[in-house]
């Protein structure tokens, strides 16, 4: 616990983990929120998850451009008006469904917030280095870094519930909106974020995916979302199976504190694994093992223990995957590399998704979370045949 303190009695550290945490929280408030709303206000699900999946397909592909933007013009110059879009277009959504518009105008809406979702995330992990100094904390940095998305995860959705049954399911959408602008806004005005400017040569035309190694990452967490996608449709299937529509949440919540705790672990520890790109590797390839196991879950009590030490891998994979990116992606687009990584998360887990709904129509749950691990089972071998990406980038960044 030494190196977290270390961490956080740095200048600046605690101002950016509590901003980052409020304008990260709409990431475990809104998925849930704006699905209930527009259910409420379209009378229908298929139009809540199109409009949803809108918002989802907005910002995955959008993000690469802020991030290219904020490498070009400076955090704040990129963050607060995308914040002021973002929350603009959040309560007309709300105004608008209320008023009972249709569902292709809220549709767009909702598109305009995900594009211009504030990448706070992406936007922090570049200031670790220069905010942290010392290399050897740079894993404890973003082991916290992990952490805080898990706390988001365990916190959003019980704030999303709190809210809708005190007051209504437009007024969690708003509170998403409201922790969006005070936590981006409190972000883009701290010293760290006001001067960052990023370092080395410009790109050019490809700008991060001129690395071969960014390239790489970025293939890996394509079928690591899938995974991902495939288990958030499953695990609904597996309460429904057991009599427990509320199931999932309680699942998923014990994941994510299975993952806060490996993520502790992890940035506690000095180098794992004989080095950064070999933990990596490591870490990426005993991921499936774990989401594998889940489909072996024969009742509630084993379901919760398996997913609990599934979730033990994810935010070391996080730590190693954040800290191998910081060190190979080109120094003018350290930020868009890091949004890269995000849109092909994104991406798989929208395909998971579709996925796996599929499979469980024909097959049911396990085979859903089988085909979700073999998967990343295949992009972890991808991804180890391309280890010389990771190591010769790696090589030259330390140069």
């Amino acid at each position: 616990m030494n190196r977290y303190l270390r961490v956080l009695t740095r200048p600046h550290v605690l101002p950016l983990v509590l901003s980052s945490i409020l304008a990260r929280m709409p990431i475990g408030v809104l998925a849930l929120a704006l699905v209930l709303f527009l259910r409420e206000h379209t009378g229908s699900y298929s139009a809540a998850g199109a409009v949803a999946g809108a918002f989802a397909l907005a910002n995955a592909f959008a993000a690469p451009v802020l991030g290219r933007l904020i490498d070009r013009l400076g955090q704040p110059r990129v963050l607060v008006p995308a914040t002021f879009v973002h929350v603009t277009a959040l309560v007309s959504l709300v105004a608008l469904g209320v008023a009972g518009e249709p569902a292709v105008v809220l549709g767009m809406l909702a598109a305009l917030a995900g594009a211009a979702l504030p990448p706070v995330s992406v936007a922090l992990r570049p200031l670790w280095k220069g905010v942290v100094g010392d290399d050897d904390l740079l894993t404890a940095a973003y082991a916290l870094d992990a952490i805080m998305v898990e706390i988001v995860f365990i916190v959003g959705p019980t704030i999303t519930a709190v809210v809708v049954a005190v007051f209504s399911t437009a007024a969690a959408v708003a509170v998403s909106a409201g922790f969006m602008l005070v936590g981006a806004l409190w972000f883009a005005s701290l010293e760290p974020s006001r001067r960052w400017q990023p370092g080395g040569a410009p790109t050019g035309a490809l700008g991060a995916f001129a690395s071969p190694g960014v390239r790489t990452l970025a293939i890996a967490m394509l079928p690591f979302g899938f995974a991902i996608g495939a288990m958030e449709v499953s695990l609904p299937a597996f309460g429904a199976a057991h009599g427990s529509e509320s199931l999932p949440a309680v699942l998923l919540a014990l994941q994510a504190a299975g993952s806060a705790v490996g993520g502790l672990w992890y940035g506690s520890q000095g180098e794992r694994f004989g080095g950064l790109v070999p933990a990596y590797l490591v870490l990426l390839g005993a991921f499936p093992v774990t989401f594998a196991l889940i489909a072996a879950a024969g009742s509630v009590a084993s379901m919760a223990v398996i997913i609990t030490v599934s979730g033990a891998v994810l935010a070391p994979l996080a730590v190693a995957e954040n800290h191998v990116l910081q060190r190979i992606a080109p120094q003018a687009s350290i930020t868009e590399a890091f949004t890269w990584v995000v849109t092909a998360t994104v991406l798989g887990l929208a395909v998971g998704n579709a996925v796996a709904g599929v499979v469980i129509d024909a097959s049911g749950w396990r085979a859903a979370m089988i085909v979700g691990a073999a998967v990343p089972t295949a992009g972890a071998i991808i991804t180890f045949m391309r280890r010389h990406t990771l190591h010769e980038t790696y090589a030259e960044a330390r140069i």
